[in-house]
């Protein structure tokens, strides 16, 4: 596996320019010591697509030479970008190995191209606007992924498995997460994350490394809207820094109402508007996919929805605990 790995050695996946015709990729090591003396050896393979025939490709990576970290970069050519409806996924294996020769992690792992962003008051993948509707992971149950992609709903996971993150990917099934900082790589490298919900204390004065990583990182940041700043001089808060979308939990007939509750919304940047079930038993996935929309046309007057989300309410307190 890719991650999980000893302090000595972090791995980043990144897409460089992607084109109808081709696609780079970066893999970049940073190590303890001295990075002139590791270097990044391997191969990338696919595209692999479920349920679906391909001519897959196998193409060598190439060492970008000596620097801070060890680096490398492929390019893609016909690259199959990764969809909801078409789930292209690569194969990485690569070897980090010393000048001496000696191999000191191996890397074997999936990943896959594409693009989320941020613009405006929505969310895009690979440049088309992209509205997720998200169930909380306790609706999921005996419910397969493959369910799930046919009903159209993503899933929102706090700290998914591994497996979690393959089986989404593979199958076209979004996901947003609650994660720690430290896997911001780590989750960035699976095509099916666009969106990660960050604790308020991993943005209080950042790090370099995590200003780093965050500015770096392909993944929006989300955060819980608390209301408006409460800074005497009106400003921002500091902690809102870095913030790409917001999450605003509400009961519905609080987000349709006009006035004082629809302006304290956040100003700018795309919001995920989530609301609580009470109601959770024997609720399939029809039915859940039916309150997304509904939760849709009750904030349609706000004109700021980008993303749907229901909750249990009895879980909603340690979906969005208080910071």
């Amino acid at each position: 596996t890719l991650f999980g790995m000893s302090p000595q050695y972090s791995i980043r996946i990144f897409p460089g320019r992607v084109s109808d015709t081709t696609a780079q990729l970066y893999v970049q090591a940073e190590v303890s010591e001295a990075a002139d003396e590791y270097r990044l050896s391997g191969r990338i393979n696919g595209p692999h697509i479920h349920n679906a025939h391909t001519l897959p490709a196998s193409i060598p990576f190439k060492d970008l030479g000596p620097g801070e970290t060890v680096l490398v970069a492929t390019v893609i050519p016909d690259p199959c970008v990764w969809t909801p409806d078409c789930p292209a996924l690569y194969d990485l294996s690569l070897d980090l190995v010393t000048t001496a020769g000696e191999v000191v992690k191996r890397i074997q792992t999936k990943t896959g191209i594409s693009s989320f962003g941020v613009y405006r008051n929505s969310f895009y993948l690979n440049a088309k606007r992209f509205v997720p509707r998200l169930i909380h992971e306790s609706f999921v149950g005996t419910h397969s992924f493959d369910e799930l992609r046919e009903a159209r709903l993503g899933v929102f996971a706090n700290e998914p498995s591994e497996d979690m993150l393959l089986e989404s990917s593979r199958l076209g099934v979004p996901l947003m997460v609650r994660a720690t900082l430290e896997r911001l790589d780590e989750l960035a490298a699976w095509p099916s994350v666009f969106a990660v919900l960050l604790d308020l204390n991993n943005l209080v004065s950042p790090s370099p490394s995590s200003n780093r990583h965050l500015s770096s990182n392909r993944l929006a940041v989300a955060k819980v809207w608390r209301g408006a700043p409460t800074n005497t001089d009106g400003a921002t808060n500091a902690s809102d820094e870095g913030t790409d979308a917001w999450i605003v939990s509400r009961k519905p007939e609080d987000l349709t109402e006009s006035g004082q509750t629809i302006s304290a919304l956040p100003t700018a940047g795309p919001i995920v508007f989530a609301t609580e079930l009470t109601e959770t038993d024997g609720l399939d996935l029809k039915t859940l996919r039916r309150h997304c929309d509904l939760l849709q046309q009750q904030t349609a007057q706000c004109a700021r929805g980008a993303a749907f989300l229901l909750v249990p309410s009895s879980l909603e307190d340690r979906v969005f605990p208080d910071d």
